[in-house]
């Protein structure tokens, strides 16, 4: 872990938010110096002088609108983020979203400054899940960020696409080409990609949150 690169994702976060060090750390239940003493030890080049555990960074993430695992990591977490980090976005119905899978089709205005980790150049749109095709990381009812500026399929990646006819939120492998659910509902199958069988991708699914 680098003390420096998590300083600078929370300092992100602070000037996003708008809050002080002071303010942020006795928020997050912390001593009133804890960001201070982070950012002393980064001043001075001596990380020896202080560390940073996981119950400081949950505590911090929560009041930062992010997750421990991006502030240690700069990772996507899906696990969820805060209502502020989904501020302005579009939110779109489900089936709607297929009319997406063409590059000229335009998305709704959307202004996503805030979000976590996530390049303000991208072009994001919310949906709600619908169904528990994907609920080990996204249950029903929580809202999935999609960018349709990534269509660059990566292995382990999530994506929303159409295959089908069906709009779906799956997992990206490959050897053999699939999009896979992540359920605890067997009802819910894998889509092997063929060439009757096409993967229409509208974009990378890059957060998924429990409220809005």
């Amino acid at each position: 872990m680098s003390l420096n690169a998590v300083f600078g994702r929370i300092e992100q976060r602070l000037k996003a938010l708008g809050l002080s060090e002071r303010s942020a750390s006795i928020r997050a239940g912390l001593n009133e110096d804890a960001i201070r003493s982070i950012r002393r030890a980064v001043e001075t080049d001596d990380m020896g002088r202080v560390g940073i555990t996981s119950r400081t960074l949950e505590a911090l993430a929560k009041v930062l609108g992010t997750t421990s695992t991006w502030l240690l990591t700069g990772e996507d977490d899906l696990r969820g983020a805060g209502d502020a980090v989904l501020a302005g976005l579009p939110l779109i119905g489900w089936r709607e979203a297929a009319l997406y899978t063409d590059p000229a089709h335009l998305c709704p205005t959307n202004s996503p400054a805030d979000l976590v980790g996530i390049s303000p150049k991208g072009d994001y749109f919310v949906l709600r899940v619908e169904d528990g095709s994907m609920d080990r990381v996204s249950p029903v009812g929580a809202f999935i960020v999609v960018d349709r500026s990534d269509r660059q399929m990566v292995e382990g990646r999530y994506y929303l696409g159409v295959w089908a006819g069906e709009v779906l939120y799956r997992q990206w492998w490959t050897r053999p080409y699939r999009a896979e659910p992540k359920s605890t509902d067997a009802q819910f199958k894998t889509c092997f990609i063929t060439k009757s069988a096409r993967w229409e991708v509208i974009g990378r699914v890059r957060l998924s949150v429990l409220n809005l």
